[in-house]
């Protein structure tokens, strides 16, 4: 959404907590993102402790950080997310309120006895993607339709079992260039002990000139490709009114 801001004319800056721009990505992918950013005119700064924020007696917010001080029109926080499970009588069933819901592959939440709650989506905390808490929903609805005939069978890579969410999630960050992934990236794979090979190769897809995938292979086989795209001309140089500052803390 900082593109489009840039676009119409606006000043945005982008004050990353964390060490790089994506820093759940590839650092390939981040470095590519933030350059593209950075021809559009944005100011990305990375590694920044935010002091404080306020809002001036003229309306601006004034954003103090630990090397000086951003006037801007607005500002927008982007810090993670939590659950709303604050009143829907969690204590009930012994569950504490406001916290996410411990599930297993089969989306039975953990923890209450009788094992019949289930939980889908983000509130699980699993992996917080719209396609995958659909994918969960699918598992947890025949699993339940299962149970109810006899046939229910929870192994690996099953009908009742989502266990894509460990290990085979795909993905798609929508920036300019766009992100997309499966699975594990190369430093997650390692941290999980598997045998990790990288390789790089250029092929021509797409609009762009070349594209340079990354492929990584372990125990199990997983891959994720990375695609260089030609990046929008930068704004044209006309009269830009307003600003935007936009703050994000990597999870």
């Amino acid at each position: 959404m900082l593109r489009p801001f840039a676009s119409l004319g606006s000043d945005v800056t982008v004050l990353e907590v964390g060490g790089r721009v994506l820093a759940a990505s590839e650092p390939f992918a981040s470095e590519i993102v933030a350059g593209s950013l950075k021809e559009s005119g944005i100011d990305v700064r990375t590694g920044v402790a935010v002091r404080g924020v306020d809002r001036t007696s003229s309306g601006t917010v004034l954003v103090t950080l630990d090397d000086g001080v951003l006037v801007v029109d607005e500002m927008l926080v982007a810090a993670g997310r939590r659950a709303r499970t604050d009143d829907i009588g969690l204590e009930t069933v012994g569950l504490q309120p406001g916290s996410w819901l411990d599930v297993d592959d089969t989306m039975s939440v953990q923890g209450v006895e009788g094992g019949w709650l289930y939980a889908c989506g983000d509130v699980n905390h699993r992996v917080l993607l719209t396609h995958q808490g659909k994918y969960q929903a699918r598992a947890c609805g025949d699993g339940i339709a299962a149970r109810a005939r006899g046939q229910f069978d929870p192994k690996p890579w099953g009908k009742f079992s989502a266990t894509a969410d460990h290990r085979a999630v795909p993905s798609v960050i929508f920036t300019d260039p766009e992100v997309g992934s499966v699975g594990l990236t190369e430093a997650q794979a390692k941290s999980a002990g598997l045998n990790v090979r990288a390789v790089d190769y250029k092929m021509a897809m797409f609009r762009a000139p070349t594209c340079t995938p990354i492929i990584t292979t372990g125990r199990p086989a997983w891959s994720s490709t990375r695609t260089a795209t030609s990046s929008s001309a930068p704004p044209s140089s006309g009269p830009r009114p307003a600003s935007l500052c936009t703050l994000r803390r990597s999870r």
